[in-house]
């Protein structure tokens, strides 16, 4: 703007000011004008507005209105009339005169059966629908809720909306279809402007009536258009807008959610019939501007050069005047009182200027006189100045000579310095030496002092016992006593000490020092060196740290807890009772796990964490050691070691339930901990460590996240773990195991299409061993291959002759579980062909189960040999589906056929069908990735009533069958053929 005005006024004020004055009302012209129309801009949207609004809700209110006139009906013919009785008049006059539109009346007990149907028209809907149990009205209702469809078309193409309802008193479901011409109504009714529209929309967008017949007719769906979208974000609350509508017009739109239902009211008013009074408003104000301008400029003009530019004209002139030397000008007054004392200093300035002028002039002929003193005075300092310059050369010949010698004098006892002071500072060790006479103080001191202490040579020789002050506190007396003891024997002193650095640092030095005699033989000092061992004692404290810690966690280590538990057996009195010591054994719950499937970084961090959250619980005579993998330690004495051990152990379980986050993962790992108590009978570490041990192991038996209390019988038992595994062996070798078959059924028709082999241990000595009891014990000690081998041969051997036996005129299967340890061996596919080969049997009746575990620990020649399995014919089944924790990627990647559901999750789904929601998502994913499901463990009819509905296809358990041996599994196959068994 600045340099627009420049440019058009060129030099001339006169231009430039005014300039400035019409550029002001300009834009004063323009900001009023915009005010004014902006106002009745405002003015004029805001009434639009709340005409929109108001027609949004009174429609809202008056098709709301409606629908609970329908619930009310409903709600009165549900709970005090006889729905099953519609041919009584009073009942058919009461229901249509409180529903005029009525078309059809439906009543159907809790499993479809249609109980009463009275239609008043020619179309019977509701009561003909064959899946009637399937409809979402049906099941909205049967689960006690009300249910309002969206607006559906008959085969007459007659509108109508479907209502359904609870009876509380009966349980059984009411329905009516009512004619849906009155949203027509009120939507017609609703006038708003010339060309204003109203619609409604349903749940999916498709819009249900149109102020506009034609529209409604084309039954459009609008619900991905950008304005449809925000208004159903708005869930519950008037929306409003401008947009562009799926006609292509500019309008203003307000939209509102009908109470009861899930539809959308919604008033668009284009946005040219709104602002059309606007534009005439901005058309006048914007010519009303532009004519007072014209009125106001000329005016404004005559009064600016009259007060500004006639005046301002003459000051100018009279400054150029006055400017060019002629300081006698004056310049006259002027009219207004701001000119006339500008004039009026313009003319003192040119007074003041004449006055300054006199004063120079004066000034100027005394500078020049006293430039003619001055240089007659330096003419006779010249002459004096070569008179002292010749006496000074003079003298400067005769001290050029005692220089020369005085310098050849310095140079020799330079050379000589340099000598000692390199012999000095290039040594490693700080050299000194110490006067008798003082014995702490120094005579003389190198400057490596300085690096070794940051204390300047000068303080340690002139300050009284700064040798002393230097030194650590604690070794003070210690090398006085030291010196003291050399200085008296006349020996050389040798000790190791510690100084403390200027900046507060801990120095560790060796000094060395030997004593000086004079030529009487007598020591009358001490000669020594200082080295700095810093570096070599912290090496040897490291070396010991490392020895008894623990490089991960920090921790003290193993070596250090044998070490102290030998301490505390050794001071043992031998006719003490009271306990020295409790020991706590710990080890994270399902780490390797952990470790092997989130990597060992997640792992060590996972450890580190662990550390922190057992140190935070120690008490002060607590020791915490990590033994090693994820074993961790800790010893605690004191007055009452029984009970802060059991204490500190309630503490640690409580704290362990919180999650760990590691990397923006939430893991959650418990503990066991084993508990050993001093009982006086300990005499080595080992029998202490090898107790809590088992203690540990006892206490992950019983479920993992608690403690147990080591006592005699956990030995005895581990002793008896051993003879069943002296046992185990035997029983291989003496056949005492027997195969029981639970069928397998097909929950939609009841059908038994399979059998799954289950292993049972019955021993001359013990009886029946239940498989929980030994085959974690056949994984540990590589027996479960041998035994995956028997069940399998036996189990196809067996089918294989029920087969040829024509027990069955259906083909079924067994299901044999496969240990994931036998696949590591790389012989599991010829031992599956071999068995067989030698039963007969063909690959399709055969099923193998895998645990999860085995997917977590895959490797390529483990994986290939899990395909080599799928390609034989063998369909493979996840066992004890959802109580792993490896990644489901697996479901995708492996040729899996089949998942079973662990029990524990049907166990938890009760009669009121609670506790179904990962049964749910199971079946869900199990769906979309197209395997067939397995339900083990139904004991409950409401469990297996609400598997068939969720589509779960096979089951298992106490509610079906038991597991039977193979005289009894033979009977139900002869059963089965002959029609008699039936579920």
């Amino acid at each position: 703007m600045i340099s627009l005005i420049r440019k058009r006024g060129s030099n001339s004020i006169r231009s430039q000011m005014r300039m400035i004055v019409l550029l002001l009302l300009v834009a004063f012209l323009i900001i009023d004008g915009l005010g004014i129309w902006f106002f009745i801009y405002r003015l004029e949207k805001n009434t639009w507005k709340e005409r929109q609004n108001e027609a949004v809700v009174n429609a809202s209110n008056t098709i709301s209105q409606t629908l609970r006139q329908v619930r009310s009906a409903l709600f009165w013919l549900g709970n005090f009339g006889d729905p099953a009785s519609l041919q009584d008049p009073v009942v058919i006059r009461t229901l249509t005169s409180q529903l005029p539109d009525l078309l059809e009346f439906v009543y159907f007990d809790r499993n479809g059966e249609l109980l009463s149907n009275v239609s008043f028209d020619e179309v019977s809907f509701l009561g003909t629908s064959e899946q009637v149990i399937y409809t979402n009205w049906f099941l909205q209702a049967r689960n006690n809720k009300v249910f309002i469809g969206n607006v559906q078309y008959s085969s007459t193409n007659q509108p109508f909306i479907i209502f359904s309802a609870p009876v509380f008193r009966n349980g059984n479901i009411i329905a009516v279809r009512l004619n849906a011409e009155f949203l027509r109504e009120v939507i017609e009714g609703i006038q708003i402007g010339e060309q204003g529209k109203v619609y409604l929309l349903d749940q999916d967008g498709s819009i249900i009536v149109h102020s506009n017949p034609e529209v409604a007719d084309d039954q459009l769906n609008i619900r991905n258009r950008p304005e449809i979208v925000n208004i159903f974000r708005t869930i519950n609350r008037i929306w409003e807008g401008e947009y562009v509508n799926f006609e292509g017009v500019s309008v203003s739109g307000a939209s509102m959610p009908i109470p009861e239902s899930s539809w959308i009211l919604i008033v668009e008013v284009p946005l040219s019939e709104i602002y059309q009074n606007t534009r005439l408003a901005a058309f006048l104000v914007i010519g009303g501007m532009v004519l007072l301008g014209l009125i106001l400029f000329p005016i404004f003009n005559f009064w600016f050069e009259r007060l500004f530019m006639e005046p301002l004209g003459d000051l100018i002139s009279g400054s150029r005047r006055i400017g060019k030397g002629d300081l006698d000008y004056r310049v006259p007054d002027l009219p207004t009182a701001e000119f006339n004392d500008l004039s009026a200093s313009i003319n003192q300035m040119a007074a003041d200027l004449r006055e300054r002028d006199t004063e120079l002039q004066i000034q100027y002929q005394t500078l020049q006189q006293e430039i003619k003193d001055r240089q007659k005075a330096e003419d006779a300092l010249r002459i004096l100045n070569q008179e002292l310059e010749r006496r000074v050369e003079e003298r400067t010949q005769q001290l050029v000579v005692i220089n020369e010698n005085l310098k050849n004098e310095i140079e020799e006892r330079e050379r000589l310095e340099r000598l000692y002071q390199n012999l000095v500072e290039k040594m490693p060790a700080v050299s000194y030496v110490m006067n008798l006479e003082k014995e702490f103080s120094f005579t003389f001191v190198s400057p490596q002092i300085q690096v070794l202490t940051g204390w300047d040579p000068k303080d340690w020789i002139d300050i009284e016992d700064f040798r002393l002050k230097c030194i650590h506190p604690e070794d003070v007396h210690e090398f006085v006593e030291a010196l003291k003891r050399s200085i008296k024997n006349h020996e050389p002193f040798h000790h190791e000490y510690r100084l403390i650095h200027r900046n507060g640092d801990v120095v560790w030095v060796e000094d060395f020092a030997s004593p000086l005699l004079n030529g009487n033989n007598m020591v009358e000092s001490y000669q020594g060196v200082i080295l700095d061992i810093t570096n070599r004692k912290k090496a040897e404290a490291e070396l010991i740290y490392n020895a008894y810690h623990d490089v991960l966690t920090g921790l003290v280590n193993r070596a250090y807890l044998v070490e102290r538990l030998n301490q505390i057996l050794s001071r043992r009195h031998p006719f003490s009772e009271q306990p020295l010591f409790s020991l706590l054994f710990m080890d994270l719950d399902r780490f390797k796990i952990i470790n092997d499937s989130l990597g060992h970084r997640i792992g060590d961090q996972l450890l580190i964490e662990a550390a922190h959250r057992l140190q935070n619980n120690l008490f002060p005579t607590s020791t915490l050691a990590r033994f090693g993998g994820d074993e961790f330690v800790i010893l605690v004495e004191g007055e009452d070691p029984r009970r802060d051990a059991v204490q500190l152990a309630d503490q640690i379980l409580l704290d362990f339930q919180s999650p760990f986050l590691l990397d923006g993962k939430t893991l959650f790992t418990t503990i066991s901990l084993g508990l050993v108590i001093d009982n006086g009978e300990y005499t080595e570490p080992d029998e202490v460590l090898r107790d809590a041990d088992i203690a540990m192991y006892r206490a992950k038996a019983r479920g993992r996240a608690c403690y147990e209390v080591f006592s005699k019988p956990l030995l005895d038992q581990v002793i008896n773990r051993h003879q069943i595994e002296a046992l185990l062996r035997d029983a291989l070798k003496r056949n005492e195991f027997n195969l029981y078959y639970q069928p397998i059924v097909a929950l939609k028709d009841g059908r038994v299409v399979g059998f799954e082999a289950l292993i049972r241990w019955i021993t001359p000595q013990h009886g029946l061993i239940q498989p929980s009891e030994f085959i974690s014990l056949a994984e540990e000690t590589g027996l479960i291959h041998q035994i995956d081998r028997w069940v399998m041969h036996e189990a196809c051997r067996q089918v294989q002759q029920w087969y040829q036996y024509g027990l069955s005129s259906f083909p079924f299967t067994v299901s044999v579980n496969l240990s994931g340890s036998l696949l590591h061996q790389g012989n599991v596919v010829q031992m599956i062909s071999e068995i067989l080969a030698e039963t007969g049997i063909s690959p399709q009746s055969l099923k193998i189960e895998l645990t999860e575990s085995v997917f977590l620990e895959t490797s390529p020649s483990v994986n290939q040999q899990i395909q080599n399995i799928r390609d034989l014919g063998i369909q493979l089944q996840i066992d004890d589906f959802g109580t792993g924790y490896s990644s489901l990627s697996y479901l995708q990647r492996f040729p899996i056929t089949a998942i079973k559901i662990d029990r524990s999750f049907i166990s938890r789904i009760d009669a009121q069908y609670s506790g179904t929601e990962i049964v749910q998502a199971i079946i869900t994913l199990a769906k979309e990735l197209g395997l067939e499901i397995i339900a083990e463990g139904i004991e409950t009819v409401s469990q297996l009533h609400w598997l068939k509905e969720a589509g779960c296809d096979y089951g298992q358990g106490y509610l079906l069958y038991r597991p039977m041996d193979a005289e009894s599994t033979e009977k139900l196959l002869r059963n089965i053929g002959k029609g008699d068994e039936v579920m």
